[in-house]
């Protein structure tokens, strides 16, 4: 049976899947939002409360008051959620490709999220530029190889003022990465046959921008 799982592999990825775990793994070196696990008798607000194998927005509840907080409270049990600062800040993420010897961090990317109680995804800018994306790409690649990640990988985090925060890691192939092929000659496929051959160098180039947002089931897209 010659057949191989081009992913993460189960260890690596459980570390970041299980995000109690992940923000206890990498708090002392990386900057993250204060996290605790969940108890409905030590609330407060903002705050964002996220189920602790949680993917996308599931799960997810961005609380300002105590008048959301009655709302969803009867959703939340104290084994399985986390509650988590709120920073304020820029939504982004970060595409990055790794094997046993490289990282690369592709682009730096935009979020648009719906701030409502139950946040929604609601797409986003690939390929942006901020004057801390270099130190960002330069982080992203210590953070992968500490957390020994594999293959594609995205990364969402928020910038607020002249810093960031490490929000989750995401071992696998995200929204935002469908979109490289409308502005660059990035093969994904190509991309995972060689971090599998441990050959990861030149993956191609970005040329141009590209806006998506969602629509009904859709993404509508705008080159930039």
């Amino acid at each position: 049976d010659d057949n191989r799982i081009l992913n993460t592999n189960y260890y690596s990825a459980i570390n970041v899947l299980d995000k109690y775990k992940f923000y206890n793994i990498i708090r002392k070196k990386f900057n993250i939002p204060k996290t605790y696990k969940f108890k409905h008798s030590n609330i407060f607000f903002p705050c964002v409360i996220k189920h602790r194998f949680g993917t996308g927005c599931e799960g997810l509840y961005f609380l300002k008051n105590h008048k959301d907080y009655e709302i969803i409270k009867d959703e939340i049990d104290e084994n399985n959620y986390l509650i988590q600062e709120y920073i304020n800040g820029l939504h982004c993420s970060v595409i990055a490709f790794a094997d046993e010897n490289n990282c690369i961090p592709v682009c730096l990317n935009l979020q648009i999220i719906d701030p409502s109680l139950k946040p929604k995804y609601l797409g986003g800018i690939l390929n942006v530029e901020h004057s801390l994306r270099e130190k960002i790409f330069f982080d992203i690649i210590s953070l992968v190889k500490f957390l020994n990640l594999k293959f594609l990988i995205g990364i969402d985090l928020v910038i607020k003022d002249n810093t960031y925060y490490i929000i989750e890691v995401n071992p696998r192939i995200t929204t935002s990465m469908c979109f490289l092929k409308y502005i660059s000659n990035i093969n994904l496929a190509e991309v995972l046959l060689k971090c599998y051959k441990n050959s990861l160098n030149n993956i191609g180039k970005i040329r141009k921008k590209i806006f998506f947002l969602k629509s009904l089931n859709n993404f509508v897209k705008l080159l930039v």
